[in-house]
């Protein structure tokens, strides 16, 4: 046994212990981030970024662990700092979807409807069907007086998705701008039956 080993390339024992090394780091990297994740879920966003911390000490390049800082800290109100992580995640991972929904999310929250708007776009690039994205770009349209825009979005939301009764409220209002009673009060009326309780206020007060 003495013998084989000493029989090997001297670079080859050298990447040998590299490779172990890494393997061991890689080991210890997930482990944390597992810990993280339990804090993350029962909310204690403050541990959870402090062992995310600790994840990139030993690898930079942990992609998932940049994202999941970047949830933490919108949280924990830090807006501005989760914006950079999620900015550090898609420049590892240029189709992380989530990535850059939340983003999106976060500009949305701080009023930069534009920003927002543009990585909504992207998420719909990546996933066509993504039926959250096309209800949050309807809310940024509308921000941004985009009515029309708005109202193509709801009404995609309720092609996707035929028992939210938030898409269709939402859609009928649109309808309602437009001047579309009919439309508006039959929207409703599908809200009504997907227990959207607003829609039985709207239906009281324009449909009778």
């Amino acid at each position: 046994m003495k013998k084989i080993a000493s029989s090997l390339p001297k670079n080859y024992t050298i990447l040998a212990c590299l490779l172990f090394t890494t393997y061991l780091f890689s080991q210890s990297a997930n482990t944390l981030f597992e810990k993280a994740n339990e804090n993350f879920e029962s909310e204690n966003y403050v541990s959870a970024i402090n062992l995310l911390n600790r994840v990139l000490q030993i690898d930079s390049n942990f992609v998932d662990a940049y994202y999941k800082r970047g949830v933490a800290k919108f949280f924990s109100y830090e807006k501005e700092a989760a914006i950079q992580d999620y900015n550090k995640a898609i420049l590892l991972d240029n189709n992380y979807l989530l990535a850059y929904l939340d983003r999106g999310i976060a500009y949305h929250t701080m009023g930069r409807y534009k920003l927002a708007i543009k990585d909504y776009n992207r998420v719909i690039q990546l996933d066509p069907e993504n039926v959250g994205a096309y209800h949050v770009r309807a809310e940024a349209k509308k921000k941004q007086n985009d009515f029309a825009g708005a109202f193509e979005d709801f009404d995609k939301v309720v092609k996707l998705d035929p028992v939210f009764g938030e898409g269709y409220y939402k859609r009928g209002m649109f309808h309602l701008h437009f001047g579309r009673k009919k439309e508006a009060c039959s929207d409703w009326k599908m809200a009504k039956i997907f227990h959207f309780e607003k829609a039985v206020e709207a239906l009281d007060y324009y449909c009778k």
